[in-house]
């Protein structure tokens, strides 16, 4: 996606601040600027009853893209982007796609992104589990260092605490690299509810 015409939110700011935390990018040393604009994905999320007849909707303001343009990174440099508190945990996953929740004070807080490397990954680890037998013994790992060569674009990884991604910029044919955020309140739903509507809205 190009975001140069889309209305930005925020532009060129150096953290996203929710009411429980806020959302940072850095090179390891100092923060990166960003941009914010409104997820193209913002759709109420459906509450449905037991006999599947529609109980209410979730929605909120607050489910936005996060932007970072390349001319901001370097080619080959290790970035993060995290969030300042919570316990996290998985949200949801799909194709090429990952995101992670933490609920502070009642607020439920989640990050998404998109890996356009994840094919390339899964073939590297495929490879090399068949090459050390794993396969045989029923399980897919991961090789000790990806073939980085073979990468297009960029590539993300969780961090260890699930509070964001570190990724990496593999060469310059994007514009940008972005990620999902979104924070809603939980009210008369029960969490697993919210978390399913996060699961929506950010994978």
């Amino acid at each position: 996606m190009t975001y140069s015409n889309i209305e930005f939110i925020f532009k060129d700011i150096d953290e996203l601040i929710t009411p429980v935390g806020v959302f940072t990018i850095t090179n390891k040393k100092v923060r990166i600027p960003f941009s914010v604009v409104k997820n193209t994905y913002d759709v109420p999320y459906e509450v449905q009853q037991m006999d599947s007849t529609k109980k209410g909707v979730i929605h909120t303001d607050t489910n936005y893209i996060i932007v970072l343009t390349v001319k901001e990174l370097i080619v080959g440099e290790d970035y993060s982007i995290q969030f300042s508190r919570g316990e996290w945990k998985l949200c949801h996953s799909d194709e090429h796609t990952i995101c992670f929740y933490t609920v502070l004070e009642d607020w439920l807080v989640g990050i998404g992104a998109y890996d356009p490397n994840d094919y390339r990954k899964y073939d590297q680890s495929w490879a090399y589990s068949k090459k050390m037998g794993f396969i045989e013994r029923g399980f897919v790992k991961e090789p000790p260092m990806y073939d980085e060569s073979q990468f297009d674009g960029y590539t993300v990884i969780p961090k260890d605490d699930y509070s964001g991604f570190e990724f990496k910029l593999h060469d310059n044919r994007i514009d940008a690299v972005s990620f999902e955020v979104c924070w809603i309140k939980k009210e008369e739903h029960e969490e697993s509810i919210y978390v399913d509507a996060l699961g929506l809205w950010l994978c």
